[in-house]
């Protein structure tokens, strides 16, 4: 028969909030052209897959508040690539800094990684008694949940159509501190 809501003149109730701030947020994302950047006519990807996951990825930047346009810097301003990859038939696209290591060496990118024989030991424990479980969790675009605590500014990777620098807001792939910062930030969420 239907639903109710179909059956009479009666509009389905909807969060105009949602809408309105998923519109703006569209609506300031940059733009992604193809045809800017000179290494797509290398590449070995479909360019509307290649198309769709660089805007799913500008989307996401987008989303978390990663960046701030900014007109100009007079500090250290480093450079952002497309690192793409197949997943199934859909292709990830990252947009990644190229934070290169300097000669200074950095005591405060350390993120723990539990060693091996540790996750062996859990996974074992955990399948001889039947009160525990496993959980096992994938945190999509993980690192741009964790907020930067310095100041890093990067030119937009090439096929962003805008003439200006990023200020980043959020941790992002290629980052030096990013996987220390998003231990901190999923620590402070446990």
């Amino acid at each position: 028969m239907g639903s109710p809501a179909s059956s009479s003149n009666e509009v389905a109730p909807m969060d105009i909030g949602a809408v309105l701030g998923r519109m703006c947020a569209l609506a300031q994302a940059p733009s992604v052209d193809l045809a800017q950047d000179p290494r797509v006519l290398k590449t070995k990807f479909p360019l509307d897959k290649l198309q769709a996951g660089r805007e799913k990825e500008i989307a996401s930047l987008t989303d978390f508040d990663a960046f701030e346009e900014i007109d100009h810097y007079n500090g250290v301003i480093y450079d952002m690539i497309w690192v793409d990859e197949w997943r199934g038939d859909l292709v990830r696209s990252r947009a990644c800094v190229r934070q290169y290591k300097g000669d200074e060496k950095r005591d405060d990118v350390f993120a723990a990684t539990p060693e091996t024989s540790f996750t062996r030991f859990v996974l074992s424990e955990a399948a001889s008694d039947k009160d525990y479980a496993v959980l096992i969790a994938d945190v999509s675009v993980a690192f741009m949940h964790a907020r930067l605590d310095e100041e890093i500014v990067v030119k937009p990777p090439p096929g962003i159509v805008t003439s200006k620098l990023w200020g980043l807001k959020a941790a992002v792939n290629g980052i030096q501190r990013a996987s220390q910062l998003w231990q901190e930030h999923s620590a402070d969420q446990l």
